[in-house]
């Protein structure tokens, strides 16, 4: 006879809550954050398309640059359907948070472009300008994207330290250029 071995006893897992429901309506308002909006990049420039697009993919892409659009009209947000936004960008809402565009903004805010509203206000908060893509993300990239991307960040510390040292000694930033 083989000595029966105990085995510990599955962990119990807490029952999670149920996702709230995909909302008919929300509210997208801007995200301020000082240091990113000073010195991020425009969700509609060259660097999103070329660096984050890669990351996040096509319809966060797409949907980040609709929402800012959206903010120049808009400044303090506005509230919208979200179908209608959805078909708006060329997406499905129906699915709710399995749709794509549900997922579209479930990745805007994995990666800090959005976050949801709170106080049971229902929407998300996006921001203005996109932070420079971190070196964890930019490794996955294609080998020619990351590297134009080096190409990049090099040119940005060359611009920023003559701009610095110009500043410091009263030239203005044009001037270097």
């Amino acid at each position: 006879m083989h000595p029966q071995h105990e085995h510990p006893s599955p962990r119990r897992r807490e029952p999670r809550a149920a996702p709230a429901p995909f909302p008919d309506r929300a509210w997208f308002v801007p995200l301020a954050d000082a240091k990113i909006d000073q010195r991020g990049h425009d969700p509609r420039s060259d660097y999103v398309e070329l660096f984050w697009l890669g990351i996040i993919g096509p319809s966060p892409t797409w949907l980040v640059r609709r929402v800012v659009m959206r903010f120049a009209h808009e400044p303090n947000g506005f509230e919208v359907d979200c179908a209608e936004l959805a078909a708006e960008l060329g997406l499905a809402a129906g699915k709710g948070w399995a749709s794509t565009f549900g997922r579209a903004i479930q990745r805007c805010v994995m990666f800090g472009i959005a976050a949801p509203l709170e106080h049971g206000v229902v929407g998300w908060a996006f921001r203005r300008r996109l932070p420079t893509v971190a070196a964890r993300h930019i490794a996955r990239l294609p080998e020619r994207i990351a590297t134009m991307h080096a190409d990049w960040y090099q040119r940005e510390l060359v611009t920023s330290d003559g701009a610095s040292a110009a500043a410091s000694a009263g030239v203005s930033s044009s001037a270097i250029r």
